[in-house]
């Protein structure tokens, strides 16, 4: 599923580079993610995908929708950004809630661990620009309008 245009949530500069950053561990071998960048931040962002998105297809290799870089972010990438906001913007009790719904019981704490990594570093590509936690949070919103809409118009 991609957004359509009239209800595509607009992404913070952070939030661009966390879907690109999800895009490349997505679609690259681990060894090519780590010299696509520049920057360490991003590079580590990648591995943290890279990790994420393994655990996530040994328990369910079909739960992975990502895009190419010239496509419109998917529900599931916008879902991932949206985590990663979660655990940048400290609401352990929202982060928590969504990693137990992805992740079996013994999977949880190294999820935890990962998503928590995601969210220091998205912190750390914010540190130079101002605070976005109000525009992460329309994120949310035109997020879950987007879903509300879709699931009207399969009927």
């Amino acid at each position: 599923m991609y957004c359509k245009d009239a209800t595509a949530p607009s992404l913070t500069q952070v939030e661009q580079t966390v879907l690109r950053c999800l895009r490349t561990a997505f679609a690259r071998p681990l060894a090519d993610a780590a010299t696509h960048y520049r920057d360490a931040t991003e590079t580590q962002l990648t591995a943290c995908f890279a990790d994420l998105f393994a655990r996530l297809r040994r328990l369910d290799p079909y739960i992975l929708r990502v895009g190419s870089p010239d496509t419109r972010p998917t529900v599931f990438e916008l879902q991932l950004v949206h985590l990663v906001n979660l655990a940048r913007f400290r609401d352990c009790k929202a982060k928590n809630a969504v990693v137990r719904w992805l992740f079996p019981e013994d999977e949880v704490l190294a999820a935890k661990l990962l998503v928590g990594t995601l969210g220091h570093l998205a912190a750390q590509l914010a540190r130079n620009e101002r605070n976005d936690e109000a525009a992460s949070l329309l994120l949310r919103e035109r997020m879950v309008a987007l879903i509300v809409h879709r699931a009207r118009h399969v009927r």
